[in-house]
C-alpha cells in the first residue's frame, strides 16, 4: 500500500524540537524523534510530559520555538494541519473529530474531490469505504449516522477517514481511551496489519501494555525531555515505567489475583430487570427479553464488543430510551420510562461511553458542570428560581 519507501527507511526526523507556553511553561525541551517506513513507534510518557504537543507539531497544529522537522528527507515547514495532510501526514486526536448529523460515508469523503464533479455519488463511495473498511479489518456500517454510533465505532471511523485520505504517517493520540479491552485488541491486530503493508504509526499512549502488543520502538518523555528511545524487544514494564517517573525503586504495583467473588445471596436486590426490550438510534432491536438482577454491594459486570446492547440498556435504565417491552425496578419501585430526573433522585447515576460529547458541557467550568444535575434544587434552587 505504501511503496514510496522500503520498510525501515526514515520518513521523518524531528531534531532539537522545543516549545513553551506562556508565562513560562517549557512543554517541550530540545526533543529528538524519528519514525520508519512500516514502524509502530511508541510515544509513552505520563500525562504532560509533552507527548501530544510534540505531535501536534508534527500535526501543523503547533508551531516549535526551536529545532528542525524532515519528512522524507527533506526539510519541511509544516504551518498547518493541510501542509501535514499534503505530506501524507494525518492525526486521530483524542477527541473526535467528526459531525454527528452526517453519515459515516459523508463525514470520510468530506472535503475530498469526487471523480464525477460537480456531482456527489455517495452510493458508490459507501461501498468503496466499506469495501475498504473490511480489507483493513475496521468493519463499519458506511451509511450510519455518526451520532448513531459507539464511541469505539466512531474512533473506527476516525482511523478509516485517515486513511482513506491516503494517509502514509498515522499519528494515534491515544486510542484506546474509550474502548473495550475486545475492541482494543482488534485496534492492535488492526495496527499491526497497517504497519506490515509499509505505514508508519506513532502511537501515543500512557499504558505500558499497549507498548508491547503493538510496538516496534519506543521513545520515553519525562517533563518534555527524551529520556530514553529503545526497540521493544529490548524493554520490559520495570525499566519503562521507572524511565516514566524518574525514579529506580519499585514503581509496580503488584496485583494479587484473588478469582471469582462469590454471590451474596441475602443480600437485597437493588435493581431487576425484567424482559426488556428495546430498540437502537437505527430503530432495529437492541435488547431482546433482557433480564437479571443486581444485589447490594455487588459489582454486576456487562461485557460485549460495541454495537450489541450495551449502550441502549444503560439508556433503559436512566431513563434516556424507551424501553417497548419488559420492566425495571429499583428497591422494589417500578422505574420503566420514568423521567430521568425522578431516577437521578432515587440514587441512580450514570457515566456515559462518551463522557466529552454526553458527560460534561466542555465550555463551561468544572464547578457548573458538577452542579447540573442539581440546578433544581436547594441551595442552588429557590422555589421557581
Amino acid at each position: 500500500m505504501y511503496k514510496d519507501f522500503k520498510h525501515g527507511d526514515l520518513v521523518v526526523e524531528m531534531k532539537g524540537i522545543s516549545k513553551r507556553f506562556p508565562p513560562n511553561v517549557i512543554a517541550l525541551d530540545h526533543v529528538d524523534f524519528t519514525l520508519r517506513a512500516g514502524e509502530v513507534h511508541a510515544l509513552l510518557g505520563e500525562n504532560g510530559a509533552g507527548k501530544t504537543t510534540l505531535m501536534n507539531i508534527l500535526y501543523g497544529l503547533y508551531q516549535a520555538d526551536e529545532g528542525e522537522v524532515y519528512v522524507y528527507g527533506k526539510k519541511v515547514n509544516i504551518k498547518s494541519p493541510k501542509d501535514a495532510l499534503r505530506l501524507g501526514i494525518e492525526k486521530v486526536h483524542q477527541n473526535y473529530m467528526l459531525i454527528d448529523e452526517l453519515t459515516v460515508t459523508e463525514n470520510i469523503v468530506l472535503g475530498l474531490k469526487s471523480p464525477r464533479e460537480p456531482l456527489l455519488d455517495l452510493e458508490q463511495a459507501a461501498r468503496n469505504i466499506a469495501e475498504f473498511a473490511r480489507n483493513i479489518g475496521l468493519s463499519i456500517d458506511p451509511k450510519a449516522k455518526i451520532w448513531q454510533l459507539s464511541a469505539g465505532e466512531k474512533q473506527r471511523v476516525e482511523i478509516l477517514k485517515a486513511l482513506y485520505r491516503g494517509a502514509k504517517i498515522l499519528i494515534l493520540d491515544e486510542p484506546t481511551q474509550v474502548l473495550t479491552p475486545i475492541e482494543a485488541r482488534q485496534l492492535f491486530q488492526a495496527i499491526r496489519k497497517l504497519a506490515r503493508e509499509g505505514l508508519s504509526i506513532v502511537f501515543v499512549t500512557h499504558k505500558l501494555p499497549e507498548v508491547f502488543a503493538t510496538s516496534d520502538r519506543i521513545t520515553v518523555l519525562r517533563k518534555g525531555k527524551v529520556v530514553a528511545t529503545l526497540n521493544t524487544k529490548d524493554a520490559n514494564e520495570k525499566l519503562l515505567a521507572e524511565l516514566i517517573v524518574g525514579r529506580a525503586e519499585d514503581v509496580l504495583v503488584p496485583v494479587r489475583k484473588v478469582g471469582i467473588a462469590k454471590p451474596r445471596t441475602r443480600a437485597m436486590t437493588v435493581l431487576e430487570v425484567k424482559g426488556v426490550c428495546a430498540v437502537n438510534d437505527k430503530g432495529l432491536p437492541a435488547l431482546k427479553n433482557v433480564s437479571f438482577s443486581v444485589r447490594e454491594g455487588e459489582i454486576f459486570a456487562i461485557a460485549g464488543i460495541a454495537g450489541n446492547g450495551e449502550r441502549e440498556l444503560a439508556e433503559v435504565l436512566v431513563g434516556l430510551r424507551k424501553a417497548l417491552k419488559g420492566r425495571v425496578f429499583f428497591m422494589g419501585k417500578d422505574i420503566t420510562n420514568k423521567p430521568v430526573e425522578e431516577i437521578m433522585n432515587l440514587g441512580i447515576a450514570y457515566i456515559p461511553e462518551d463522557r466529552l460529547g454526553v458527560g460534561v458541557v466542555p465550555d463551561l467550568p468544572v464547578y457548573l458542570n458538577i452542579v447540573l444535575t442539581m440546578h433544581s434544587s436547594p441551595p442552588f434552587a429557590y422555589k421557581w428560581l
